[in-house]
């Protein structure tokens, strides 16, 4: 039977020892040209039972169980086709499908793809279920459908590279999987008839955008203050509460958070009490979905360097078509109860 300790040294060879574009398995010292081909020699000489299960006690982790993989069998299934020859044919047969083959090796490379074992992986997108980490990978490479599944598979490819952050989602080479900035305006005028709030999510690996939006805020979505108004303070509450979402929505469980509101900012690491009535129902949301992350740190940084957000969330607060999103109507927020 396979030990953890042997799948964790098979999950912890898909580690990415960038030199230019080459990656070393720690298990071997192979060097592989690509993460893609890292993951399939990982699988084939280090065990695919191991790796799932590996995986397995990763998603557990994170409490993300069956985020990837399935409840499968995870013993390893080794092939002998020595005496697999069909001299009536004149081919290699596989015994499970009776597919032939000219040569052995070829037969033997049927067989470990693991075609004619149990399903261990499956996309959320499209319900696909895969034998392997790397034919999952590569079908969400290849395909638009989830791109929940593809950020998942490169966070677990980064996470391998320490034990510790594979087995408990901490450790000591622990980073971000992804970057949150956010933003708020109110115009020209503070308070303002009408706001805006922005947010950009981007992943703490490659720095590729998972997400960005705005949204139109008016004096209706805080009928709870009293004021009939949007101030600033709100609007920048709304950017972070819309980019927390976004996160959680995106499966991200290690998050870093950056704004230009210092208030805002400091109110969320604790070292400033909020108790404004304007702004406290948003704050204690806020609190609330911050805590569902396993891990969550928040940076103060200045507004030149925030365009992102900026532009967006002002686009919302004046109807501005001069920057390249999407203009998102208000949803209405039910705070009426507080």
């Amino acid at each position: 039977m396979v030990q953890l300790e042997d799948c964790l040294l098979a999950i912890h060879s898909i580690r990415e020892l960038i030199f230019g574009m080459s990656y070393k398995c720690t298990m071997c010292d192979r060097v592989l040209t690509s993460e893609s081909g890292l993951i399939m020699h990982t699988e084939a000489k280090h065990g695919r039972g191991g790796t799932h299960k590996a995986m397995r006690a990763w998603e557990s982790s994170r409490d993300q169980l069956g985020a990837l993989t399935l409840n499968s069998s995870n013993h390893e299934i080794s092939y002998n086709v020595d005496n697999e020859y069909d001299y009536d044919r004149e081919e290699w047969v596989c015994f499970r499908c009776g597919k032939g083959y000219e040569q052995q090796r070829h037969l033997e490379q049927h067989l470990n793809s693991g075609v004619h074992e149990d399903k261990r992986y499956h996309c959320e997108g499209c319900s696909r279920e895969f034998t392997t980490l790397s034919s999952l990978q590569q079908h969400t490479n290849t395909s638009s459908c989830s791109a929940f599944a593809k950020r998942l598979v490169k966070v677990a490819v980064e996470d391998a590279q320490d034990r510790m952050l594979m087995l408990t989602n901490q450790g000591s080479s622990s980073r971000s999987e992804a970057t949150l900035s956010f933003d708020g305006s109110t115009g020209n005028s503070n308070p303002s008839q009408s706001g805006g709030a922005g947010w950009v999510l981007e992943c703490g690996y490659s720095g590729e955008e998972l997400d960005a939006g705005n949204e139109n805020l008016t004096g209706d979505d805080f009928l709870w203050a009293r004021e009939y108004q949007v101030t600033s303070n709100q609007a920048e509450y709304m950017g972070l509460l819309r980019g927390l979402t976004a996160a959680k929505r995106h499966g991200i469980r290690r998050l870093k958070v950056e704004g230009d509101s210092e208030l805002v900012i400091r109110h969320m690491m604790g070292q400033y009490i909020c108790r404004k009535s304007s702004i406290k129902p948003l704050y204690d949301q806020c609190v609330q979905l911050a805590n569902t992350f396993q891990d969550i740190k928040y940076s103060h940084k200045y507004r030149e360097n925030n365009t992102r957000a900026d532009g967006l969330a002002k686009q919302a607060a004046t109807n501005n078509d001069d920057y390249s999103e999407q203009y998102q109507e208000h949803s209405g927020l039910g705070y009426g109860n507080y």
